[in-house]
């Protein structure tokens, strides 16, 4: 009963944070304010994270956890890659839509280079989206080029970083029918394929 009161009340931390993170801003963010929100001590707090940093890192990782299992599941997706890559987008802006702490973990990002959230995402999606690019071309024996593979990457995580970005004050933008309908305009031959929605792969 006690380890589950723990788990709770860290959990109830971390959505107070995330809620408050999205709204103002971490670095605007109080613990008391934080404490506030879960309706806790800050005793409670400082049981669980002695500081706001160790808190920011918890969003953080609850995030990168929670989005490394698709990052798998599209890197394994047998099928063309304009399609493993509409799939993988529905499902991240789906997560987004639906999880407040994913969402301020992805903005949180790796700070540590100063870049902030967005930009650490979208390198790590090019870095992704060039890696499932590279696979489907050993697996087929073609080679058309790097900068070919470089410049289709830089294509696809700019276009769902630009739905990432608008979303934020339309949902319209995060919704499955928009993903889709963008997707088939730029790729008609994607409507050939239903959207799956896989469970993330660890």
């Amino acid at each position: 009963m006690r380890q589950e009161r723990a788990r709770y009340s860290r959990w109830a931390i971390i959505e107070a944070a995330s809620e408050l993170f999205e709204r103002k801003g971490a670095d605007a963010t109080g613990l008391t304010e934080i404490c506030e929100v879960a309706g806790l001590s800050r005793g409670a707090l400082y049981f669980h994270f002695e500081t706001k940093e160790e808190l920011k890192a918890a969003v953080r990782e609850h995030a990168a956890v929670s989005i490394d299992g698709y990052e798998s599941a599209l890197l394994h997706d047998p099928r063309p890659v304009p399609v493993a890559i509409r799939d993988f987008t529905v499902a991240m802006l789906s997560l987004l839509e639906t999880d407040v702490v994913i969402r301020a973990g992805v903005y949180l990002g790796s700070e540590s280079d100063g870049s902030g959230g967005a930009h650490a995402i979208q390198r790590r999606w090019t870095r992704l989206i060039q890696d499932k690019i590279a696979s489907v071309r050993d697996a087929e024996s073609v080679d058309p080029g790097a900068e070919a593979g470089q410049g289709l990457a830089w294509t696809f995580s700019s276009l769902i970083m630009g739905l990432f970005g608008l979303g934020r004050f339309d949902r319209f933008w995060w919704r499955e029918t928009t993903v889709t309908e963008l997707w088939a305009t730029l790729w008609p031959e994607v409507r050939l394929f239903s959207v799956r929605h896989p469970a993330a792969t660890g």
